[in-house]
Formats: structure tokens, sequence, C-alpha cells
């Protein structure tokens, strides 16, 4: 382009901008390329699965999600009023059920196991902003505090603490007496379990909403379950750990009985052979059953007392993760380009290896008054355990992603580039019969400043040589005449000129065009112009010969002088020189000037072409002569 419309502009730069490639080498060795075009087809499937597959063309996004979770009866009302004996059920006053942690916290014993009893919804359950208690088992005890001398001393009537304490919370209260007059009286500890606080339910909704920055099809996403006329209703899939779900439509509250919940909980951690393993009748290390409350504990502390007895899930409670995942992958797991359709799927997973507990609560019946020492309060106090859900959000938003698309497509690029260095290993180090030594010794030129000297010097000594063939009146240069002069002595094999006049001149003048670098010989050739263009990826002939060290005391130099001086006298003798073009033709230096500033790339290229098409019907047609 900047050859034809502003040639002296491209000459300019051409000595700036200047883009070098690789020179490589043809190996024609079947196994090579067959490895080449593996390693190729290996890179070309990375790409397309990383793609498609892998979905490398967007990025991920987690959404922001909420959640209001609470809990309703169920069926909790219904077990306190149709069960007319509470001790007919397994775990009520069921002396297996004993257990002593230690430390103080005992949850009943043999001779008073825990007791089951029907106390107000809220007095069981508990609700944060992202999760849900609901109390399985709680240690009840009861306090008094009086002054030590019943607040009438002097008065000479007999006081009695211990009696104050039994008359106040009955048999087996004990006293402590403080230093400072006052007395705390305690009740026995009791443990109670809510009736059928299992078939309680876990109710919740949810919401997500993605960034600002997360856009698909140019706009954000957000979505309810709650909400059934929503553009895009948000569907809820639960999993169970035996591989089974439930789908909720949106609008309908997300409701599932604890018991069930429990019992569909995936395990934490699940090792071949464990207690949580064979829960499912198998075992495969699978776990595909959750927990009931009913069972051992076998994975928390012993009885303090008996190291063989574990406690019930009923007493040390449970922690339950429901892990709400959003996605607006296809049901392939595999990302969709401009999919807007979000689904959610709630996986519970139960953790077996800890108590689970919100700590105790006091309720006075009786607020403290009276000086220190000597005050007076009547209260209750329960520590609770219970099945604690915890709701979490996460998940992944696809989303197109312009630089992950090039990201993956350059990593295919250098993956082709790495195809080719297995094969260079191939060719160059693994094949037999000394292919590998030949091509190895093909591709390592080595260049020294010695080396390529004795080169440039011999192509001088016989660049000289032929320099006399076009140059037949010796006068110091080649013109355009000379070089069309050589092509009239080749002919085709029918006896007619293999390069027409015409091409011939089109050629010498392709060779002025580029080689003739001095504005004083115009349109001719001197020997350094001659020699650097037939040498010319290396440096210039004049250059050359400023490089070179002179070695005039070396033995030869004598005779190598007495043989270039007798030449030169046979040169100048036989020299029959002709007038510089410029003399003969005043117009032509004009001319050139001219032409150099005007010639078209269309018509070099032309040149080039005729000449490509001649050089090859020449080949086609024999050997030069």
């Amino acid at each position: 382009m900047l050859e034809r419309f502003f040639p002296e502009l491209n000459k300019t730069l051409i000595p700036y901008f200047r883009y070098r490639t690789p020179k490589f080498i043809l190996v024609e060795v079947p196994l090579v390329g067959i490895v080449h075009r593996l390693c190729q087809l290996g890179a070309l499937a990375y790409v397309i699965s990383n793609l498609f597959m892998g979905s490398g063309w967007s990025v991920k996004s987690v959404p922001l999600g909420s959640v209001n979770p609470w809990v309703e009866l169920g069926d909790y009302s219904t077990m306190a009023e149709t069960t007319s004996s509470y001790d007919s059920l397994q775990y009520c006053s069921n002396p297996a059920f004993a257990y002593n942690y230690g430390g103080g916290f005992i949850y009943g014993t043999a001779a008073d196991p825990p007791i089951c009893d029907s106390p107000n919804t809220y007095t069981v359950t508990e609700k944060t902003v992202n999760s849900v208690f609901l109390t399985t088992a709680y240690i009840h005890n009861q306090e008094a505090g009086f002054p030590c001398d019943g607040g009438n001393a002097g008065s000479g009537t007999a006081f009695v603490p211990e009696d104050e304490c039994t008359q106040k919370l009955g048999a087996g209260s004990n006293v402590v007496k403080y230093a400072n007059g006052q007395c705390v009286c305690k009740s026995p500890t009791k443990t109670y379990y809510p009736l059928g606080v299992e078939q309680m339910e876990v109710v919740f909704e949810h919401f997500f909403h993605t960034l600002e920055t997360v856009k698909v099809d140019g706009q954000t996403l957000k979505g309810s379950s709650s909400i059934a006329d929503a553009e895009n209703p948000l569907r809820t899939r639960f999993e169970f750990s035996n591989h089974t779900y439930v789908d909720y439509d949106a609008g309908v509250p997300i409701k599932i009985k604890v018991a069930d919940l429990l019992q569909a909980a995936h395990h934490a951690v699940c090792e071949k052979g464990s207690v949580a393993d064979k829960r499912d009748g198998k075992d495969d290390g699978k776990c595909e059953t959750g927990i009931v409350l009913d069972e051992r504990n076998v994975d928390v502390q012993a009885d303090a007392d008996d190291t063989s007895k574990f406690p019930y899930f009923r007493t040390t409670g449970v922690s339950v993760s429901l892990n709400i995942a959003y996605t607006n992958a296809n049901e392939d797991q595999r990302a969709e380009l401009n999919n807007r359709e979000v689904i959610s799927t709630v996986k519970a997973t139960v953790q077996t290896g800890a108590w689970s507990s919100v700590g105790g609560t006091t309720t006075y019946q009786v607020y403290p008054s009276g000086e220190i020492g000597a005050q007076t309060w009547e209260l209750s106090s329960r520590y609770k355990q219970g099945v604690m859900v915890h709701m979490m959000s996460s998940g992944t938003i696809y989303s197109f992603d312009f630089f992950n698309l090039v990201t993956v497509l350059i990593t295919g690029l250098v993956l082709l580039k790495t195809a080719n260095t297995v094969a260079d290993f191939v060719a160059f180090f693994c094949l037999g019969a000394g292919q590998s030594l030949v091509l190895r010794n093909k591709r390592c030129e080595k260049v020294s400043k010695k080396s390529e000297f004795a080169e440039t010097g011999l192509k001088a000594a016989l660049a000289a040589h032929q320099f006399n063939f076009f140059d037949r009146d010796h006068n110091g240069s080649i013109e355009a005449s000379d070089i069309v002069r050589a092509f009239a002595n080749i002919e085709n094999s029918d006896g007619g000129p293999a390069v027409s006049c015409e091409q011939a001149h089109a050629i010498a003048t392709a060779i002025m065009d580029d080689a003739d670098v001095d504005d004083a010989s115009k349109d001719a050739l001197d020997f350094s112009e001659y020699m650097t263009c037939l040498d010319g990826d290396a440096l210039s002939f004049n250059a050359f010969l400023t490089k070179l060290q002179l070695q005039t005391e070396l033995s030869t130099y004598k005779e190598c002088k007495d043989s270039y001086d007798a030449q030169r006298k046979e040169s100048e003798k036989n020299t029959n020189r002709r007038k510089p073009i410029s003399e003969r033709l005043p117009g032509r230096a004009a001319e050139i000037s001219s032409r150099k500033a005007s010639t078209s790339s269309r018509k070099g290229a032309m040149s080039t072409t005729e000449l490509t098409g001649a050089q090859e019907r020449k080949r086609e047609g024999g050997a030069m002569v």
C-alpha cells in the first residue's frame, strides 16, 4: 500500500520498521508429522472442551442471597393432645436416655431419667436472621435467694435456712451460704424432652440478586421463592441424601418436617464402615441416610460414669446446614449463553461430632430486692440442647466475558506452539539411523566472525570471476544492458529464447532498483554493489572491507602481491573502457530518478511474477546453459 501510493515514504521507513520471522526447516518424516498433528488435535480438543464443556467463555460469580426462616407447629400440638401417657414413648422416662456429661451437666439419672413435657412453642424455638433452633432437651432448675438469718435477726425466733429452702423448692434442695450473709437455695436439676419436637416444621423463603457488574443478556438477575408471578419465577429443588428430591414452585414456602429434614441430611463426614455409613443398611461409604433423634451419637464424648455409653441425639442436639445454591446452568451443569432462568438447589448437611446448644435462659418469678447480702429473689433457668438449622446461600451465575474468551484462545495458541516443541523434540532427538543428527546439524547454523569473513571472502573471489563475465569491456561497472545480454544466451528446448528481451529488461530493472545504491553511478553496479546484492543477508561489501584486519606481515603476502600486480597489468592491457551511461545517454539520469519515484507496485509485481514464471518454465524445460 505504502509502496504504491507513497514510494518515498515507504523507502524512508524501511530501515526503521522491519519484521523478522523465524526460519523453518521442512521435515519430511511421517512420524514427526503424525506427532505434530496429534498434538495440534489435542490442543484443539482442549480449546473446544474448555469453551463448550468448561464454559471458558464465561465469568463465574456468586449471587447475593438472603433467607427468611421460621418454625411452624406441624403436629407438635397434636402429639400433646393425642398422647395419653407420655411414658409410652421410647424417650420419655427411659433410664437408657440418662447421661452424665461431667462438670455438673447431668441429663437425668437412672433413678430420675429425662421426662417429657409439652411447653409452649415459643419456649422451645428461637429464630435469627438466617437460622432457627428447636429445643430437644433442656436441664431445668430453680433458685431462691434469701438472707441466711431470715431477716429476723434479734427477734429471738430460730431461723433454719435448710428448712426454708425445702419449703420453697421442695425436697432434695440444698442451701449455699455466702460469707456476706446471703443464702441461695437450689433445687435438684431435672432434664426434660419436649414432646414430639421433631414433628415441628422448618419453613423458609429465600431471595437472591446479582451485582450490578454481573449482567446476563445486558441485565442483572434477581429472584424470590415467594413470588409466583415474577418474570423469572424461582423454582427450588430440595435434594435428599438418598438422591431423591422434592421440587417447590415459586410462591409456595419451602416446608419440611424436622424428622424428615434430619433423615434427608447428608453427612459432613462419611467414612466407609462407620455408624453413619451403616445407617442405610449398606457398608459402601455413601451414607445415603441421615439421622433420627432417638439413636446414639457415637461421635461425641461418652458418659462420664460409663465409657461404653453414648448420649442420644435428642440429648446432644445436632447442627444442620442448609445450603441454597443458585445457578443459571442447564440440567447438565453447563453454562448457556444469555440464560436468565435461575434455579435453586437446597442440600442439608448434618454435623454429628459436636453438641448443639444456645446456652441457658433465666426467668425471674421474683426480681431481686433488698440490700446486698440480704436479697430475696426467685427464678428458674433452662440450659437447652437442640436442632440448630443454619441457612446459607452460594452458587454460580454464568455471564459472557470477552476477556475469558480471549484467554482460552490464547491458551490454545500456546498449546499449538507446544505441539511444535514436541515435534521438534521427536525430530531432533528421537529418530534413528542418523536422521535426528542430520536435522540437528541442519537447524543449527554455527556463526562466528572468523567463519563468516572466510565465507564472505570466498564468495567475493567467486563473484570477482563472475563480474568479469558481465563487465566485458572492463569499465568497472555492470549496466542493465550487460544483464540483459546474459539472458540472451539462454534457449528453450525448441531453440527459442527462454527469456524474452522484455522480461530480461524487467529483471535488470528490478536488480538496479534494489542494488544500485550509489547515486553517482546511476543505473550501474560497481563490484561492491554487485557483491552486496549476491550476499545481501550479511553486511555490505564495503563494510566488510573496512572490518578486515590486514595481514601484510605474513609470509604469503609477497607471493599474493606479485600475482595480484601481474593480473592488474594484464587487465589494464585488455581494457577498452566504455564511457559511463550518464555521458552516453545524458537524459538517463533524470529518467532514472523519475522512474524510481513513480514506478507502481503493480508493475513491479507483474515483473516479478513474469520472472518467477520464466524460472519455473526453465526448470521444467531443462538446466540453464
